[in-house]
């Protein structure tokens, strides 16, 4: 592979990338330090992150076409990863008071989190990484950077090993979203990134739930190695001599 080298002309698309990851992680950690309420931070990393949105939506970000719907309704399968935490609520010994105040608010905020972080991970940072001699490695490292971005939790005083774990699964559901990415563009990989944020953690909560219990577990595991197995079939039969070949990815 020798030294890392980036495509002729493909510099400032590249930085601007690495810009806008900093620009992501440097919101999300202020909140932790207390310089900022929650709030105040979903308004100013929307502004941060703003033009990388709209070139996005507006640019080749959302692909609409038939191929697009093909590639959507071929990932839809890999919603399975979001239920796990549901699944298990029939089996939990103890179950919280449901409460769906500010549920609207919290729907909303995993809406812009899961596309913020999309267009920042996913369309950003692979497209930086297709431009380079690493264009093969470019779902790998992007859910290595995902996945590590969540260590940011420790400054805002979270138990470090639920944080390991944090950083584990965004990893693994890093290489889910990179997949849905290159099948479909940003539609499928949002669409499944908003899907997991909201069952497993906004409706979850929302129900009562929070009980970590063994069916919680054996729940979670098992939809996620079903998802897995089939994200590898979506790779190996789309996607396989796209990368082995180093045929362009964009």
């Amino acid at each position: 592979m020798g030294r890392f080298k980036i495509d002729e002309g493909a510099k400032r698309p590249f930085y601007g990338a690495i810009l806008a990851i900093f620009i992501y992680i440097f919101a999300v950690s202020v909140p932790s330090f207390g310089f900022m309420e929650q709030e105040t931070f979903t308004g100013t990393l929307r502004f941060l992150i703003f033009p990388f949105i709209a070139f996005s939506l507006f640019g080749d970000g959302f692909r609409l076409s038939r191929s697009t719907l093909k590639a959507f309704l071929l990932t839809l399968p890999l919603a399975l990863i979001a239920f796990g935490n549901l699944a298990s609520l029939p089996f939990s010994s103890q179950i919280n008071e449901p409460s769906f105040l500010n549920i609207d608010r919290k729907v909303l905020f995993t809406l812009m989190t899961a596309l913020i972080e999309e267009v920042v991970f996913r369309f950003a940072l692979m497209e930086a990484i297709a431009k380079t001699n690493l264009r093969r490695f470019d779902i790998l490292i992007s859910a290595l950077v995902f996945g590590l971005m969540h260590l940011f939790a420790l400054f805002g005083g979270s138990d470090p090993l639920l944080t390991l774990a944090q950083v584990g699964y965004s990893f693994l559901l890093g290489l889910l979203l990179g997949v849905a990415y290159r099948l479909g563009g940003l539609l499928p990989a949002f669409f499944l990134h908003f899907l997991f944020n909201f069952l497993q953690n906004d409706l979850f909560k929302a129900l009562g739930g929070g009980e970590w219990n063994t069916p919680f577990f054996a729940f979670n595991i098992a939809f996620f190695v079903a998802t897995f197995a089939y994200a590898v079939f979506l790779f190996f039969r789309f996607l396989k001599n796209r990368y082995l070949e180093g045929k362009n990815l964009e």
